[in-house]
């Protein structure tokens, strides 16, 4: 098996889509404009990266992240395609930098575009919310079968709750939920879809020892979608070279930011992050090129009040994120024949020259950022405005008199809004699935904010609408 980029870069649509004679956009550059103008991308702007309902406007939420790892892909685009070709790894007629650029500024804009609210947490609350409620049925399918909800599903659409997962939910919403003209969602080209997939497998056979199929990258409702999407630019289940680069600028971003943003918050000190890469020197200190950087960097607080400590953190980042983009590069070009092979697996950060500084940056940030109590407390109350949630419409969308308002089914199912509402009662089967899939559609697509507003009011902890 081998991949081409002729069928990587496929810029075929689901639905043929008319293009003024005067446009001058190539198609993945009309995706991403496609993509700014999303509600689902714009709603991004009130969910978490790390900190939840957050006050500072410094921090980042999930779409400041978004545009930041979207410019990382951008220059990836760019500079791996030259790379490859000053290599002579590929021919000049193989790929084109203005379509590659393109095609990873789309990929990494919309990389997080399916994650619910709470972040990472949100999904495992969802996950957990589903798993304990499945085995309550379950358990009613033996003691009081007439009461028991989903006698009909099968075991793969259960997996798609249970193993729940915003990268499969982003495929969903881009080729349908996000609709304009049908049921095609944004119509999007098919090698920007695939550029998107990165975990190509469902949610029945994830296999955590491969990481690339760690997690769920489609939903048995997007089944067909990513079956075409294989076949149209040929992948043979096999992750498409684009979704690795991605995956890399998205991890090249967060494992720095995440410490700046701390820092702005003072949930760290400066001098405490400088201090831990001293102490662990002799790990990334490769060519003697940290010997000064650190000490420059922490005696650059002449100025003597806390911004300048913002200042000298912004210049590590740079310094950072410079470093392991350049590493990347590296290590696309090296592992390259396996990658169009189709057999490279795991993050490009991992096989590179800068693993161990990646890896150092995780390591603080999991010791001195995300144990912190602020964001523990907002990641319970994350688990109990989504527990809440699920537990007023899952049970209730289920039932057989949504469609009239007098009744309680019928006002919970017509709190939902009225385009998720339409799209199920004219796309779908109305299939117990179908309906479950409208809760987690609703649920996920809600900001935090929102979702805390939601939740104060069905709970009846706020009374004013």
């Amino acid at each position: 098996m081998k991949l081409y980029w002729k069928d990587l870069l496929n810029e075929e649509r689901r639905r043929k889509s008319n293009k003024h004679p005067n446009d001058n956009r190539n198609e993945f550059e009309r995706d991403y404009d496609r993509s700014i103008y999303s509600p689902y991308f714009r709603r991004l702007q009130d969910k978490a990266q790390v900190f939840p309902l957050e006050q500072d406007d410094f921090v980042r939420t999930r779409l400041t992240h978004s545009i930041e790892v979207s410019s990382i892909g951008r220059s990836f685009g760019i500079e791996i395609a030259k790379t490859l070709l000053d290599n002579g790894l590929i021919k000049q007629q193989e790929i084109d930098l203005r379509k590659t650029s393109a095609i990873l500024s789309t990929a990494c804009l919309l990389h997080d575009i399916g994650n619910p609210p709470f972040g990472h947490f949100g999904e495992q609350s969802i996950r957990m919310w589903f798993k304990e409620w499945f085995n309550n049925q379950d358990r009613l399918k033996e003691s009081k079968p007439n009461e028991c909800l989903i006698n009909n599903l099968t075991k793969e659409q259960k997996n798609d709750f249970i193993n729940f997962e915003g990268n499969a939910q982003a495929l969903r919403i881009l080729t349908y939920l996000n609709c304009i003209d049908d049921e095609n969602g944004l119509n999007l080209t098919f090698g920007t879809l695939g550029s998107l997939i990165k975990y190509p497998t469902d949610s029945s056979n994830i296999n955590e020892d491969i990481k690339s199929k760690s997690k769920c990258g489609f939903f048995q409702s997007e089944k067909k979608v990513f079956e075409e999407i294989q076949e149209k630019c040929k992948l043979y289940c096999s992750r498409h070279p684009l979704a690795i680069i991605m995956e890399a600028a998205d991890d090249i971003a967060w494992s720095i930011i995440d410490i700046e943003d701390a820092l702005r918050k003072e949930t760290m000190q400066f001098e405490e992050f400088i201090e831990f890469m001293q102490e662990n020197l002799e790990i990334i200190n490769k060519n003697k090129r940290w010997d000064n950087f650190l000490q420059d960097s922490k005696n650059n607080t002449k100025w003597g009040f806390v911004r300048s400590y913002n200042i000298a953190m912004q210049k590590l980042r740079i310094r950072i994120i410079g470093d392991m983009f350049r590493a990347c590069v590296d290590s696309f070009t090296r592992n390259y024949n396996d990658i169009m092979k189709g057999v490279f697996n795991e993050p490009l950060i991992k096989y590179s020259d800068e693993k161990d500084l990646h890896s150092l940056l995780c390591k603080f940030a999991r010791k001195h950022i995300y144990k912190n109590r602020a964001i523990l407390a907002m990641e319970v109350l994350g688990c109990e405005v989504i527990d809440c949630l699920l537990n007023f419409i899952v049970p209730h969308i289920l039932g057989s008199k949504t469609d009239n308002i007098k009744t309680y089914e019928g006002k919970i199912y017509h709190l939902i809004g009225p385009t998720l509402r339409k799209q199920f009662e004219i796309f779908s089967n109305k299939t117990t699935y179908d309906k479950l899939l409208l809760a987690t559609d609703y649920i996920s697509s809600l900001t935090d904010t929102y979702a805390l507003n939601l939740y104060q009011k069905w709970s009846g902890i706020k009374l004013r609408t």
